[in-house]
């Protein structure tokens, strides 16, 4: 995320393309609440984490290539870990929003997503069963009732 120069608004620039609804709502949801606990802790005087733009490139890098498969640098922590674990930390880090916010019950989607795959995982499973991109489209379709 990145505030737009131009326009006032902030800017999420990865995992911004779900293959269902759902998902894209609980990510959504998961975003706003960390945008409003870094706001709040802000708001109390509480120092943000600055994270060196290095760090920061080698970790885009590694969600791009592996997604939840892969792990992450924990700077702090010297050693790598499960982008899973990241995120759980990170819903955690942004309980006290949920329920502020109305937030909670697109939140627990993400248990879902982390269990049994994203949607880019999911597809991959689906055509090495299947071997037929046009099941893998035909699911996308089927699992989306407003497309």
């Amino acid at each position: 995320m990145r505030p737009h120069p131009l326009f006032g608004t902030l800017e999420v620039r990865i995992c911004d393309s779900q293959s269902n609804i759902k998902d894209t709502m609980a990510i959504s949801a998961l975003l706003v609440s960390l945008v409003a606990r870094l706001a709040s802790d802000y708001d109390k005087g509480r120092k943000l984490q600055i994270i060196n733009t290095r760090e920061l490139d080698e970790n885009i890098w590694r969600a791009l290539r592996f997604g939840l498969d892969g792990n992450l640098v924990d700077f702090k922590k010297q050693r790598e870990v499960p982008v899973t674990d990241v995120i759980r930390e990170l819903i955690e880090f942004t309980s006290v929003m949920h329920e502020k916010l109305g937030l909670k019950k697109y939140i627990s989607s993400i248990a879902e997503i982390l269990d049994d795959g994203n949607g880019a995982q999911k597809q991959i499973r689906l055509y090495e069963e299947k071997n037929d991109v046009g099941a893998v489209f035909s699911e996308v379709l089927e699992s989306n009732p407003l497309i």
